[in-house]
């Protein structure tokens, strides 16, 4: 477990790979990637099994897509560098890194989550660390109180190792709205700083105010997912949402693009209710019309059978 509070340069941007190489050294970062290739290469099968008698989950995988190591980290305010495409930043050295960033990155506040994962993933046989992850956080999710989770893994997709990179976030009613900390008001030139704007919850929907202009966004409901947040487990933690990172600039203008679109989709909505009021409107009167007409003939069949007969010869 390795922690880090700034890059070679001193900086809060900083790549996986530097992280690795000033902590590991050029000798290991070596010795890893020689590592990895000849478990690509090596066309046996071992069988070794868990506790469980399932196997490893290095079994479970043909050659070409076996890893290296796995490495979990913590992240002290700093931004994790990922490439956008298909490479794997790291695929030929480590299998997955996991990062916390936040208040809460103590050694003795993560060290629990981190050797939960791990006894998932080796003792208990599971391969999927995104499930394992979850599974985990699931079970125990005090940690995302002052911090939040990236996992940056590797998937098989299309016969090739494909980069994950997801933020796993909790919802915190009056703190952090989705578990994430938005930056965007609505207000044309307005630059709040992260105080400025506040989160209210209602119920299971939750809006922004910003103090500086006034801006108040559109409620959004928190017991279910959206375009860029979803739970990991909708019964056992439905507070707990994943996203993908970095997050996008739609992802921060979240609640922005909601209040400028809910309007009109209120619009739309009152005309369609307006125009099926206004049917119903119609077929009231036709109704009301066709019953006028039948109690008139009615009345008049009525009036015709119990007549008195009539001499009219008298």
């Amino acid at each position: 477990m390795l922690q880090h509070t700034g890059g070679p340069t001193g900086g809060i941007n900083t790549s996986i790979r530097e992280i690795l190489a000033a902590y590991l050294g050029e000798e290991c970062w070596r010795a890893l990637k020689e590592a990895s290739v000849t478990a690509r290469t090596d066309k046996t099968r071992r069988v070794e099994r868990s506790v469980h008698g399932q196997l490893w989950p290095g079994n479970q995988s043909d050659a070409p897509f076996r890893g290296g190591e796995s490495s979990s980290g913590k992240a002290s305010a700093f931004r994790l560098r990922v490439a956008h495409n298909n490479s794997h930043p790291f695929s030929d050295r480590v299998d997955f890194v996991l990062a916390f960033g936040g208040s809460g990155t103590l050694p003795s506040m993560i060290s629990s989550t981190v050797r939960s994962l791990l006894l998932e993933i080796g003792v208990f046989g599971e391969g999927d660390v995104w499930s394992a992850l979850c599974r985990v956080l699931a079970a125990s999710n005090d940690v995302l109180d002052y911090t939040t989770a990236v996992l940056v893994y590797a998937v098989k997709s299309g016969g090739q190792r494909v980069v994950e990179c997801r933020q796993i976030t909790k919802d915190i009613p009056g703190l952090r709205a989705f578990g994430y900390e938005f930056k965007s008001c609505g207000t044309a030139g307005c630059q709040p700083t992260p105080a400025d704007l506040r989160v209210y919850n209602r119920d299971s929907k939750v809006h922004l105010r910003c103090l500086k202009c006034g801006w108040r966004s559109a409620p959004v409901r928190t017991d279910e997912d959206n375009k860029h947040f979803k739970r990991i487990d909708k019964t056992m933690c439905p507070t707990l949402f994943w996203h993908y990172y970095p997050a996008s600039s739609n992802l921060q203008n979240f609640f922005v693009e909601q209040t400028a679109v809910q309007p009109k989709v209120a619009a739309l909505a009152q005309t369609a209710k307006g125009k099926k009021g206004m049917d119903k409107k119609g077929k009231g009167k036709q109704r009301d019309l066709d019953a006028d007409i039948k109690e008139d003939s009615e009345m008049a069949r009525y009036d015709s059978d119990s007549a008195l007969p009539m001499n009219i010869f008298d």
